[in-house]
C-alpha cells in the first residue's frame, strides 16, 4: 500500500508553529531564570538621602522619618552595591528563587528587579544582575557618609557594573498587583515577590527580561568611570593652591567628583604637593572609592621627601589609610599602618591612641594575641587617655 504523501504545511501554520517554539524556549529561559522582585521606597538616584532626592511612597517608616534604608541601593561601596528592602520575618526563601538551596546560606547569579510607586503606579526602577541573594540579613559598619547611616544592613549585593538604575523619566514598566492580576500574577502587600507560578514564568517573566535587556542602554552607569576620575577640570589659568582650597569646598559641599578633577588639574603643575594628594584621596574617600583613596594617600606619603616631610600631614594621612583598611577588613595592613604611627607619634595622647587602634583592629581581626600585645604597651605608658575605651577592651581579653 502506497503510503499518502504528507500536505506541505501552510504559511500561516509554520508562523504558528515558529511563534509556540519561541514561546516554549522563552518559557524555559523564565522558568530556569533565578529572578526576585523588591518593592522599595521612589527616588530619583538612591544615592542618599539629599534636600533634592527625598525617599516617597515607602511605607509608614519612611513618612514618619523621612528616611529609607534603601536610600543607597544604587550607590557603590568600593565597587559594590549593597541592596536592603524591608520584608517580613528574618529570612528570604532561598529555595523559591533557586532549586534545592533549602539550607543554603546564599545563592548567587540572581537578577534583582527593583520596584517602586510613583506618580502613576508602581514601576520599575533599576535592577541588579549576577547578584548575590542571603538568607538571613547581613551587616557592617561604616561611618564615611555620617552617622545617620553606620550600619550597612543588606540581603543583596552585586559588583557595580551589574548594576543598573533606570532614569527617572525612563521608568514606564508598570508591574502589576495580585488585587488586579490574581493571586500569584501581581506582587502582594509583602515587599518581595518572588514570581514564581507558571502563568507568571509563562508570560510575564519573558517579557521583563525582554525590558530589562532593551533599557539597558538607557541607563548610565551608577559609578564613575576610571576616566572620570583621572579627567582634569578645564581651568587654562591656574595656580595649585587657590584650586586646592576651591576643591576643598566642594568637597565639603559634596561635589565629590569636581573636587577629583580639580585636583587632577592642580597635580599637573611641577610643584604639585603632597597636601594635593591628600585631599584628592579624601574626596574619593567620601565617594566611597575606598581602593583609590588608599592610592591616593599613599603617593601623597611618597611624595614625602625627608627634606619636606610635614609630621601633621603624615599622621592624616596615615590615620585615612588605617581606617580604610579596617573598613575593607584588610586587618593585617592596619595594623601595620598604626605600628608606623606609633613610631612617630610625638606624645603621650597620639601614642596611647595609636595603642588602642590597635587593639580594636586585632580584635576586629580575631587576633587576642596581638590585642594583648597593644594592652601590655598601653599599660607601660602609664596614662589616662582613652582609659575608658581601653578598659572596656580590657575586660573582653
Amino acid at each position: 500500500m502506497t503510503k499518502k504523501k504528507p500536505e506541505s504545511l501552510t504559511k500561516v501554520q509554520l508562523e504558528a508553529i515558529s511563534r509556540a517554539e519561541a514561546e516554549l524556549k522563552a518559557f524555559k529561559k523564565a522558568k530556569a531564570a533565578k529572578i526576585v522582585f523588591c518593592n522599595i521606597a521612589w527616588m530619583k538616584h538612591y544615592h542618599g538621602i539629599t534636600e533634592h532626592d527625598k525617599p516617597k511612597n515607602g511605607g509608614s517608616f519612611v513618612t514618619e522619618t523621612g528616611d529609607a534604608w534603601e536610600s543607597l541601593n544604587f550607590f557603590p561601596r568600593n565597587h559594590v552595591c549593597y541592596g536592603y528592602v524591608q520584608h517580613k520575618g528574618n529570612n528570604l526563601n532561598l529555595a523559591r528563587v533557586e532549586k534545592g538551596a533549602d539550607a543554603a546560606e546564599a545563592i548567587h547569579d540572581v537578577t534583582v528587579v527593583w520596584v517602586a510607586t510613583g506618580e502613576t503606579g508602581r514601576r520599575i526602577v533599576g535592577w541588579y544582575e549576577h547578584a548575590d541573594m542571603y538568607r538571613e540579613w547581613q551587616e557592617f559598619f561604616d561611618n564615611t557618609l555620617g552617622e545617620t547611616h553606620t550600619s550597612w544592613d543588606h540581603v543583596f549585593q552585586a559588583k557595580e557594573q551589574s548594576v543598573f538604575l533606570i532614569p527617572e523619566e525612563e521608568r514606564d514598566f508598570e508591574i502589576p498587583t495580585a488585587s488586579q492580576a490574581g493571586q500569584g500574577r501581581g506582587m502582594g502587600q509583602s515587599n518581595i515577590w518572588y514570581a514564581d507560578s507558571d502563568a507568571v514564568r509563562k508570560k510575564f517573566i519573558p517579557n521583563v527580561l525582554d525590558y530589562l535587556r532593551s533599557t539597558k542602554k538607557k541607563c548610565p552607569p551608577v559609578f564613575p568611570s576610571r576616566e572620570d576620575l583621572m579627567k582634569p577640570y578645564e581651568i587654562f589659568a591656574y595656580e595649585p593652591e587657590p584650586l586646592e582650597h576651591l576643591a576643598e569646598t566642594l568637597s565639603e559641599h559634596g561635589e565629590h567628583l569636581m573636587a577629583i578633577q580639580i585636583l587632577n588639574r592642580a597635580m599637573t603643575s611641577s610643584d604639585a604637593s603632597p597636601r594635593l594628594c591628600f585631599h584628592r584621596g579624601v574626596a574619593l574617600e567620601k565617594l566611597l572609592l575606598y581602593d583609590e583613596a588608599a592610592e591616593a594617600f599613599k603617593e601623597a606619603l611618597l611624595k614625602m621627601t625627608a627634606e619636606k616631610r610635614e609630621h601633621d600631614l603624615e599622621v592624616e594621612c596615615l590615620g585615612h589609610l588605617s581606617w580604610i583598611y579596617q573598613l575593607t577588613e584588610q586587618f593585617f595592613l592596619a595594623w601595620h599602618i598604626e605600628e608606623r604611627l606609633l613610631a612617630i607619634a610625638d606624645c603621650k595622647e597620639d601614642t596611647a591612641f595609636a595603642l588602642y587602634n590597635m587593639m580594636c583592629i586585632a580584635l576586629n581581626g580575631d587576633d587576642t594575641q596581638h590585642a594583648r600585645k597593644a594592652l601590655q604597651q598601653y599599660d607601660r605608658l602609664n596614662t589616662n587617655y582613652y582609659a575608658d575605651e581601653v578598659n572596656g577592651i580590657r575586660k573582653n581579653l
